[in-house]
């Protein structure tokens, strides 16, 4: 009797100890989908914020290479500083074949810097002192932070798409494209620049232009 009295108590205590394993396991195997979640978002952020600056630093390059390579194409060691391409040349080019972005309509003036001689030949605006010197400080800046380089490697830029003006290309050079952002005059400017090196890596003449930040990323990113 003892026995048939107690077994109703050892059957309802083996179901409630089931139950309590059952919800144990509900929850681990829940915590495990939830940190398994966890990481597949957290992946999938991580490999999107580097698709979006990937395609922000191929779209900025793209506009500096479309805008600026005819002239630098054109960059001769042994050719005077009178014989180079000038920055009214520089700004008449990339009207054609920058015109698909609408980022450059903002650019106070084109420059030409030619590191023989140390000499900033400027087109457009006329830049103020300060601005001058912040040109001449960033260019110099730029320069000793990179090593001299006499070995040409692929440049990648533009696009699959239809447009033949920014379509994919692969540039052989050993020359330094570069955006370079600054508050000057009250205001947030950029710079955007080559410079062109000879075959041993020494640079002989940068090619660029100064506006306004906002104007001209905001158009390449948005497209």
């Amino acid at each position: 009797m003892r026995y048939r009295a107690r077994l109703p108590v050892v059957l309802l205590s083996l179901a409630l100890l089931l139950a309590a394993v059952l919800a144990y396991k509900a929850q681990a195997a829940a915590r495990s989908h939830r940190a398994t979640a966890e990481r597949a978002l957290h992946d999938y952020a991580e490999f999107a914020t580097w698709a979006y600056a990937e395609h922000a630093q191929r779209s900025l390059l793209t506009v500096l290479i479309s805008s600026m390579v005819r002239a630098v194409v054109r960059v001769d060691p042994d050719l005077p500083p009178s014989a180079l391409p000038t920055p009214d040349s520089l700004a008449a080019w990339s009207a054609v074949t920058s015109n698909w972005c609408d980022c450059l309509d903002q650019v106070r003036f084109w420059f030409r810097y030619d590191w023989r001689d140390g000499s900033l030949v400027t087109h457009g605006q006329t830049p103020s002192r300060e601005m001058e010197r912040w040109v001449r400080d960033t260019m110099l800046v730029h320069s000793r932070s990179l090593e001299a380089s006499a070995e040409l490697r692929p440049l990648t830029y533009g696009s699959a798409g239809r447009d033949p003006l920014r379509r994919l290309g692969i540039l052989l050079t050993n020359d330094s494209w570069a955006t370079v952002f600054g508050r000057q005059e009250g205001r947030d400017r950029m710079l955007g620049f080559v410079i062109s090196r000879d075959l041993e890596g020494k640079p002989l003449v940068t090619y660029g232009f100064e506006t306004e930040a906002a104007s001209f990323v905001e158009p390449v990113l948005r497209d």
